[in-house]
C-alpha cells in the first residue's frame, strides 16, 4: 500500500466575532490506498471541516497537506481543482445533483469535465447506474427520484470517473434505516470494485464495524 494523502499538523480556525473557535487542532495523518476507513465523532467534533479540507476544498491556516504527493498549500486554485476532479470523488448527506440535469446526465458531469468523449461518458454512466439499481431511470430528474434513489446517483456520479479517493461526509444521514441500509451495501460493494480508497464520515456503527481502520475526532484532534 502507499500513502495517498497525508496530512501535517493541520489547523483549522474560523472567526466568531472577535474570538477565533480553533476547529482542527495539530491533525496528522496518513491513509494508505486501499484503505476503508471510518471517521466518526459527535457533531462539532470537526469531522465535516477535516474532510473538506482534505478533498481541496477549504483552506486551512497551518500544516501541510499533500494528496497524490501533490502539495496543496503551494499550488493554484486550478491545478486544485484538476487533482480534485483526476483523484477523488465526493458523497454527501444532501445529495447535490444538478436539478435541470437527468440521472444520467449528472453521472456523466465530473467525466466531461475531466475531458472524456461525451459518447464515452454516457456510456460508463449509463452502466454505473445500472450497477445501483436506476437502468429505468437515466431519464428522470432529481425531483422525479426518491431519496433513496438521489443518493445512488450521487454514489454513481462519484464512482463514473473511477476515482480513486471517495470521501462521503454522512451519505445515508437523510435516508430511514432500510434505504441506508441498502445504500451502505452497494455504496461498499462499489467501492470494492472500482479498488478505490474510502474516507466516510458516520454515526453508523454499522458503517464503523466493516471499515479497515476507525479515526475518532474529539474536540478537533484526533484520538
Amino acid at each position: 500500500m502507499s500513502v495517498i494523502l497525508k496530512t501535517t499538523n493541520l489547523n483549522k480556525s474560523f472567526d466568531q466575532g472577535k474570538e477565533k473557535l480553533h476547529v482542527l487542532k495539530d491533525i496528522s495523518l496518513e491513509i494508505n490506498s486501499g484503505e476503508m476507513i471510518a471517521l466518526i465523532g459527535y457533531s462539532g467534533s470537526g469531522k465535516s471541516t477535516l474532510l473538506q479540507i482534505v478533498s481541496g476544498l477549504m483552506d486551512f491556516d497551518s500544516g501541510n497537506l499533500e494528496i497524490f504527493n501533490h502539495d496543496i498549500r503551494n499550488i493554484s486554485d486550478a491545478k486544485r481543482t484538476e487533482i480534485r476532479n483526476k483523484y477523488l470523488g465526493f458523497v454527501y448527506q444532501y445529495h447535490h445533483l444538478l436539478a435541470d440535469f437527468t440521472a444520467l446526465q449528472n453521472v456523466m458531469m465530473p467525466m466531461l469535465i475531466s475531458g472524456v468523449d461525451k459518447k464515452l461518458a454516457e456510456i460508463s454512466a449509463y452502466e454505473v447506474l445500472v450497477k445501483v439499481g436506476l437502468q429505468d431511470r437515466v431519464k428522470h430528474k432529481p425531483f422525479q427520484l426518491s431519496g433513496g434513489q438521489q443518493q445512488r446517483v450521487a454514489i454513481a456520479r462519484a464512482l463514473a470517473n473511477k476515482t480513486k479517493l471517495i470521501i462521503a461526509d454522512e451519505p445515508t444521514g437523510n435516508l430511514d434505516s432500510e434505504n441506508s441500509a441498502n445504500i451502505i451495501e452497494l455504496f461498499w460493494g462499489l467501492v470494492r470494485e472500482n479498488n478505490s480508497t474510502l474516507v466516510i464520515a458516520t454515526h453508523n456503527k454499522e458503517i464503523s464495524d466493516r471499515a479497515s481502520r476507525v479515526i475518532t475526532i474529539k474536540d478537533g484532534r484526533l484520538i
